[in-house]
């Protein structure tokens, strides 16, 4: 490449992390989208295969590096205006392609739109790699520096998304992202007056920019995501959302909207056949146009709270006489009003998106007007598990209605629905906020995977707190499609059965388990199992319990079970999630478009132009999977200092990508040949990697007591010092790939990136069966591979 003087290296650096604040602005953009136009987890997918984009372009550099060779001013600027113009259409496509939300991929025919998606928005990650890898090829001399501007920026756009969502909406977010992008093109045809601006081809750069910004406040309106027609609540329950909208509002979490429920379609969760009627009307919130809940005016029409004593939110409080309730997701209100309905006077409920508490407050006030001015009765914003973990006050029953927070490892791979309030340790935090004689209420959907699952989690759970025999303890009521389990320390008492049989006779329910009773079914089985991991490990699903470093509660199919994988591999996500099959199908899509876009540009190519190849694939790779292993890991570990997926993802996203730049500069200083001490990266990570697995869950614990301000800087905190390590061996790797073989820098970099995208993929996959934990050990060890290849990688080329 071509010698640039020191305002060129300036002007270049300020493009390259531009173009990468696009790009991840992008990346965390498209997950948004993705959740309201299909289900959330098919973002990460869809992203992963975008990811493969950036590969593609590294590989596209070093088949064209010929031409490019001496006319990189020219280049830089056809593909900033490829990637400026790409970003913008790739948003159109994705708001306004037909596409149905329950992607299934049974037959070829099925599979082609979402196929036509993906690439769609993919073609930004392309674009935009192309111009990032130029820039870092063309830098190849002071990579350090260049890679530290490239990550700076990438931090900067995963921070500004969440905000942006929150201020401007994802329309706004959009504009912001083609902006930037056409702010990098302003910059590339360099400073000019006005008059030049206007006679010469900055122009069309200027008038973008501009257009954008003006256009950014008003973009969601013109332009807002569709969401579906149609939220699936429990089987065979569906609202029909149509036009009734009456208020819509982004986060940072997610996009709520409000709809108005119409009379002969008013219904509610967990009722017993007993309920008849709904005089009270009622609102539909839904999240991210996929789960939801009902918004009852019971204020309004007191007498329709009658139903709550004929459905499971009045369950506990009524049976077992509790006078003081921790509610763990407030949603539309039901278990607060059915917790009031029998009888508790002191009922607090954690509530994790602030708009959602907004509705109750301030935006639809009158429908909790009655509640809200109980004197015992308050609602904050909190998470779930963070909130038990400081909770100081102490609770006669903890309830928790079929709460869902679905998150996947971000970067790529298949939906993997974590979830931490769905753990055993989960489990023995709630034991811990009740009082004497407490306990715990936790409702799922009734079918037999879900329930077997979670009474399996509350058992292991109850072994370290509970007294006396479990089957005394614990008791399961079913209502329509959900089923309640109801547990405490010590055996129920005789009066408390007897008011448990008037319920469920008065409410119209039935008992899936009944201490001292024999009902029948699997639910009886495994209560009664004398050895229930032996119970669970002969059952054709997964049900054994979960724990924080394997918290997918959901992923229910075993990856020996092939027959039941491929049964289910046209079933919609919003019913199957983590299918083993799919999920292989997935990476055997990476591995085989990753061979084609690192192996053609090979092709035709002496070796003696190329460079030590095999030492870079070595190397380049072993990156790529260990910076995605510990990356993932750590963006869902930290779900539990930070509270929320989403703030997890950004938290962690900009703090590793800030700290792998400074690393960066620590690589171009202490590491800048080939006989630098590379050997204590990897033995300096696994010390890390080690030291983390065994002090991390007190560290989670220490951290559940601070307020969110500090448990967001904690999350940041924690990631520094594998970034500083993480930010080292890219840089000095192709530093010394610049001086053995220059020309194969692009195509490092290309594997490198298919290095993450299959990472991400496996990691996923490693996850689910090894837990969190073991997948850090495999990120350290890829470090481990990485300095074996780095001996050749610092070699001469030789043929």
């Amino acid at each position: 490449m071509t010698q640039v003087n020191s305002s060129s290296i300036r002007r270049d650096f300020l493009i390259l992390a531009l173009a990468a604040a696009a790009t991840l602005l992008w990346e965390v953009l498209v997950t948004r989208i993705c959740a309201l136009r299909l289900a959330f987890h098919y973002g990460f997918l869809i992203v992963s295969n975008g990811l493969l984009g950036l590969g593609a372009a590294g590989s596209l550099l070093f088949a064209l590096r010929a031409r490019i060779q001496g006319r990189e001013e020219l280049w830089l600027r056809r593909f900033l205006w490829l990637s400026a113009l790409s970003l913008p259409l790739a948003y159109l496509w994705m708001v306004r392609f037909p596409i149905d939300p329950d992607v299934r991929f049974g037959t070829m025919g099925a599979a082609l739109p979402f196929l036509f998606y993906n690439l769609g928005a993919a073609l930004p990650f392309a674009t935009g790699g192309l111009v990032i890898g130029l820039l870092l090829v063309r830098h190849g001399a002071r990579i350090h520096k260049a890679y530290c501007a490239d990550l700076l920026g990438a931090a900067v756009g995963a921070l500004s998304c969440p905000l942006l969502l929150w201020w401007v909406g994802a329309g706004g977010a959009g504009c912001v992202a083609a902006a930037i992008l056409f702010g990098a093109l302003v910059v590339a045809y360099g400073p000019h007056s006005i008059a030049q601006v206007i006679r010469g081809r900055a122009l069309v750069p200027w008038l973008g920019f501009l257009g954008l910004v003006i256009l950014t406040p008003s973009a969601e309106r013109l332009l807002p995501i569709p969401s579906s027609n149609e939220v699936r609540l429990a089987r065979g329950q569906e609202v029909r959302l149509g036009e009734k909208k009456v208020y819509s509002r982004w986060s940072a979490l997610s996009r709520v909207d409000v709809y108005r429920v119409e009379p002969e379609e008013r219904s509610m969760f967990m009722p017993g056949r007993k309920v008849t009627g709904y005089p009270e009307e009622q609102l539909f919130i839904a999240q991210d146009s996929s789960s939801g809940t009902f918004m009852h005016d019971y204020s309004g029409s007191p007498d329709g709270r009658a139903n709550l004593s004929r459905s499971l939110y009045s369950l506990g409080t009524t049976v077992l006489g509790a006078k003081s309730v921790f509610i763990i997701g407030a949603g539309g209100g039901c278990d607060l009003w059915g917790a009031l309905e029998g009888g508790a006077t002191r009922i607090k409920a954690v509530e994790l998106n602030r708009q959602i508490v907004d509705l109750h407050e301030s935006v639809f006030s009158g429908y909790s007007r009655d509640l809200l001015k109980e004197p015992g009765v308050e609602l904050v914003h909190a998470e779930g598990r963070a909130a038990l973990i400081r909770e100081e006050e102490r609770f006669d029953l903890l309830q928790m209605s079929g709460i869902d927070t679905w998150t996947a490892l971000a970067s790529g791979a298949y939906m993997l629905a974590e979830n931490f309030l769905y753990t055993s340790d989960a489990v023995r935090d709630m034991f811990a906020v009740l009082n004497p004689g407490g306990s715990v209420q936790l409702t799922r959907l009734s079918g037999d995977v879900e329930v077997l699952r979670l009474l399996g989690t509350v058992h292991d759970a109850w072994q370290e707190v509970g007294s006396g025999s479990f089957e005394d303890c614990v008791a399961v009521v079913h209502a329509a499609d959900f089923a309640a389990i109801l547990c405490r320390r010590e055996p129920f008492t005789r009066g408390q059965l007897d008011r448990l049989l008037v319920y469920l006779a008065d409410a119209g329910m039935d008992a899936s388990y009944f201490p001292g009773q024999r009902v029948g079914g699997l639910v009886e089985e495994l209560v009664l199992a004398p050895d229930k991991p032996a119970f669970q490990a002969s059952a054709p699903a997964r049900i054994d319990p979960v724990g924080d470093d394997r918290p997918f509660f959901f992923h229910f199919t075993r990856f020996t079970d092939w027959a039941s994988a491929r049964e289910l591999i046209d079933a919609p996500a919003s019913q199957v999630q983590g299918n083993p099959l799919f999920m292989l199908i997935q990476l055997g899509f990476a591995l085989v478009m990753s061979a084609l876009l690192l192996g053609l540009p090979l092709l035709g190519k002496k070796r003696a132009s190329g460079g030590p190849r095999l030492a870079v694939l070595g190397y380049f790779l072993s990156l790529g999977l260990g910076f995605i292993f510990i990356e993932v890991t750590l963006m869902q570990e930290l779900v539990l200092i930070v509270g929320h997926p989403v703030f997890s993802i950004a938290i962690t996203l900009t703090a590793i990508l800030i700290a792998t730049g400074v690393g960066s500069l620590i690589s171009g200083r202490w590491f800048c040949h080939a006989r630098a001490p590379f050997w204590l990266v990897p033995a300096a990570l696994l010390l890390l990697v080690v030291a983390w697995n065994e002090m991390g869950p007190e560290i989670v614990r220490f951290a559940g007591h601070l307020p969110s301000s500090l448990r967001l800087m904690m999350g940041g905190l924690v990631v520094v010092p594998f970034g500083l390590i993480l930010g080292i061996p890219f840089s000095h790797g192709i530093a010394l790939l610049h001086k053995s073989g220059p020309d194969l820098v692009p195509w490092a970099w290309a594997v490198n990136a298919a290095g993450t995208v299959l990472g991400a993929i496996i990691a996923a996959i490693a996850s689910m069966e090894l837990g969190f934990s073991n997948v850090l050990l495999a990120g350290a060890a890829c470090y481990l591979l990485a300095l074996v290849a780095q001996q050749g990688l610092a070699r001469n080329p030789g043929p």
